[in-house]
C-alpha cells in the first residue's frame, strides 16, 4: 500500500496533460482509501491515509469533469467518489452527510436526463443508500427508512450484495425504532440473499463477514424479545464465522473488531441466561479481543469504539454481580477512551455508571 501510495503521487505530478491518466489516478486513490480504511470491506484500519487519499481522489474527478461539464461517466465518476467518504470511519457525521448530498444531487440531475439507463437506477439506489447511512447517523430513523426503502426500490437483483446490505440497514433502523417483527423480516432477506453466496464460495471472506452480520443482528432481535437460546445460536454462527476470517487475514480491521463485537454480545446473553460464570469467560474474551484489535489497528476509529464499548459492557456485568470496585475501574478506563472519541452520549452513561456504583452500599463496593 505504501508503494502504491508514492507511485501514484510521483504519477499525479505530471497527470493534468491527461485527462485518462487523471482518472486512472483518481480510481486508483479510491482503491487504496478502501483498502487502508474503508468499512464494509477488508482494510487495514488507517482511516487518515484512507481520508487523504479519497481527498486527492476527489480533486481529480473534479479536474476531469471540469473539462467536459456535461460528461455522464464524469459526473457519474464524481457522484461515486464523493459516496466513497460516507464508507470512512475517519470522516465527521456533518462531512459524511455533505458528500452523501452532493452525490444525491448530480445522480438526480443524471436520472432526470435518462430515467432508464440501468446503470444510473443503480446510481439512483447507491446514493440513497448513502443518504439512508447519514440520516441513520444522525438519528433521524424515519427520514432513514425513507432513504432505505428506496434504494431497495430502485436496485438491480443483478447486485444481490448490494440488495442485502440495504435489507440489513433497514432492518437496524427498525429495531432501533422497536418495530422487532420488521426489523426481523428485513435480516430473513438478507440471509435468503447472504447464505447462498458463501455456499457458492465459502472462500469469500467478504460473504463470510456479510453472512456473520445476518446472524449476528438475527441474534441482537432474539435477545430483545425474550428468546435466549435461539440468541445464542445466532451469536454462535456468526462468531464462527467471524474467527474464521480474522484468523485468515490478521491484517484485516473489519474482521478483528467484528469479532471482538460479537463476542460481547455472546457474553451479554450468557448474563441474560443466568450462566454468570460463562458469562465472565466470554466477557473476558471480549476484552482481550478488542484490546487485540486496538493494538493492532492503532489508527482505527472502530477499534476504539469497540474498545471503549466492550470495556463498558464488562464493567456492567461487574455491576451486576455486586463487584462495583472492579466495575469502576472498567467504567473509568472507558470513560477515558469515550472522551477521546469526543462520543457525548457514551461519555454521559460512563459517568453515570460511576456514579451508581459510588453510591453502592460500602460492602457491595468492597466486593
Amino acid at each position: 500500500l505504501t508503494r502504491s501510495l508514492d507511485y501514484l503521487d510521483r504519477l499525479s505530478e505530471g497527470a493534468r496533460a491527461s485527462t485518462e491518466l487523471q482518472r486512472d489516478l483518481a480510481g486508483g486513490y479510491e482503491r487504496v482509501a478502501e483498502l487502508a480504511g474503508g468499512s464494509g470491506d477488508a482494510n487495514l484500519g488507517h482511516d487518515q491515509e484512507a481520508l487523504q487519499s479519497l481527498r486527492k481522489a476527489l480533486s481529480l474527478r473534479e479536474q476531469v469533469l471540469a473539462t467536459n461539464p456535461r460528461s455522464i461517466e464524469f459526473r457519474r465518476e464524481v457522484a461515486r467518489t464523493h459516496r466513497e467518504f460516507v464508507r470512512l470511519g475517519g470522516v465527521t457525521p456533518s462531512e459524511r452527510l455533505q458528500h452523501a448530498t452532493a452525490s444525491a444531487v448530480i445522480v438526480g440531475k443524471l436520472t432526470q436526463e435518462r430515467p432508464r439507463d440501468p446503470q444510473i437506477r443503480n446510481d439512483l439506489a447507491l446514493a440513497e443508500y448513502a443518504m439512508g447511512f447519514c440520516m441513520r447517523d444522525q438519528s433521524h430513523y424515519q427520514e432513514a427508512i425513507v432513504y432505505y426503502r428506496r434504494a431497495l426500490a430502485h436496485t438491480s437483483n443483478a447486485f444481490p450484495q448490494d440488495v442485502a446490505l440495504y435489507h440489513k440497514r433497514l432492518g437496524a433502523v427498525l429495531f432501533t425504532t422497536n418495530d422487532f417483527p420488521a426489523a426481523l423480516a428485513e435480516y430473513r432477506a438478507a440471509l435468503a440473499i447472504d447464505e447462498p453466496r458463501l455456499v457458492a464460495n465459502p472462500t469469500d471472506q467478504r460473504a463470510k463477514l456479510d453472512l456473520s452480520y445476518d446472524y449476528s443482528d438475527i441474534g441482537l432481535i432474539l435477545r430483545r424479545t425474550g428468546k435466549l437460546a435461539d440468541s445464542l445460536d445466532e451469536y454462535r454462527k456468526a462468531y464462527r464465522l467471524r474467527a474464521e476470517a480474522a484468523a485468515t487475514d490478521p491484517r484485516n480491521e473489519r474482521a478483528a473488531v467484528a469479532v471482538a463485537s460479537v463476542a460481547s454480545r455472546l457474553a451479554g446473553v450468557y448474563d441474560d441466561m443466568g450462566s454468570f460464570r460463562q458469562a465472565q469467560r466470554v466477557y473476558d474474551q471480549a476484552l482481550s479481543l478488542a484490546e487485540a484489535g486496538r493494538r493492532r489497528f492503532p489508527e482505527s476509529r472502530s477499534a476504539l469504539v469497540q474498545l471503549a464499548d466492550n470495556t463498558l459492557s464488562a464493567g456492567v456485568h461487574k455491576q451486576k454481580r455486586h463487584a462495583c470496585g472492579q466495575a469502576t475501574e472498567l467504567f473509568q478506563r472507558a470513560l477515558d477512551l469515550y472522551r477521546n472519541l469526543k462520543a457525548e452520549a457514551q461519555i454521559h452513561q460512563a459517568e453515570e455508571l460511576i456514579r451508581a456504583c459510588a453510591a453502592a452500599p460500602l460492602q457491595i463496593r468492597g466486593k
